[in-house]
């Protein structure tokens, strides 16, 4: 996609009992605010149905998506803050980061806290997020945040996790993003270079740029904690029954 950061198909892998999560129901990206025409189109041709936009309401109202009347398609808005937003967060305090506290402020353990929030503070998003991928008539579906990297990346390894794709191989798709994220990336970092001329390293923000394990493992961390067992999250966290989990599989998996 030319105007989609970290657009792809997080589907096509494995499960531990050899089935295949489908290729083309699935899909992930960074904002579609500044979408052009021709991806809108290959958005079509692919099928899609849902596009579910986890920024927050402050991101959506400073950046909506342009998605065009002519698309016939469900959009979903869930919400999903967590202290991770490079445009709407702690960058934008641009007189903090130069004068103030925020010059202390370590980002990858604001990431890893992030993470743990989504554990803790955002059951009932994730819960409707991925309620909406068990049902047939939203896919297939296009789940975005503003870089497609944190609060997307966790929903998409929830996903693959409750399709039981082995954790390697979840970890593996998520750490992806880092191969998609140069253009994103960049710029983000050429509005920071100001901030080179009061002794702010970039290099001190690049928690905000890229997917890291330990992000990720932090949030399972936070689920060991509070419920024991991922399979006890979905049940007693996000209210997923057995039943659910077993549509979901009769829709997304094949041989």
């Amino acid at each position: 996609m030319e105007s989609i950061h970290n657009f792809r198909d997080f589907g096509g892998y494995k499960t531990k009992n050899g089935t295949m999560l489908k290729k083309g129901l699935l899909f992930r990206s960074g904002s579609l605010a500044n979408i052009s025409h021709g991806d809108m189109l290959q958005l079509s041709e692919l099928g899609v149905r849902t596009i579910c936009d986890l920024r927050s309401r402050r991101e959506k109202r400073d950046q909506p998506d342009s998605i065009p009347e002519y698309w016939n398609g469900r959009y979903v808005h869930i919400p999903i803050n967590g202290g991770m937003q490079p445009e709407s967060g702690y960058i934008s305090q641009l007189y903090s980061l130069l004068f103030g506290e925020a010059r202390n402020i370590n980002f990858n353990d604001v990431a890893i806290e992030a993470y743990r929030k989504y554990v803790t503070d955002f059951r009932s998003g994730y819960a409707e997020l991925i309620k909406l991928t068990s049902e047939s008539e939203n896919l297939p579906i296009l789940i975005h945040c503003t870089a497609g990297k944190d609060r997307t990346g966790f929903a998409c390894s929830l996903i693959q996790l409750l399709l039981e794709v082995p954790s390697e191989l979840v970890m593996q798709d998520y750490l992806r993003t880092n191969n998609h994220l140069h253009e994103f990336k960049q710029g983000m970092l050429k509005k920071l270079r100001i901030l080179s001329f009061v002794g702010v390293s970039k290099q001190k923000f690049m928690p905000l740029f890229e997917a890291r394990s330990e992000y990720l493992k932090a949030a399972y961390d936070q689920i060991k904690l509070d419920y024991d067992t991922v399979d006890n999250y979905f049940r007693g966290g996000l209210g997923f029954s057995d039943q659910d989990r077993e549509r979901l599989k009769y829709l997304l998996l094949g041989k």
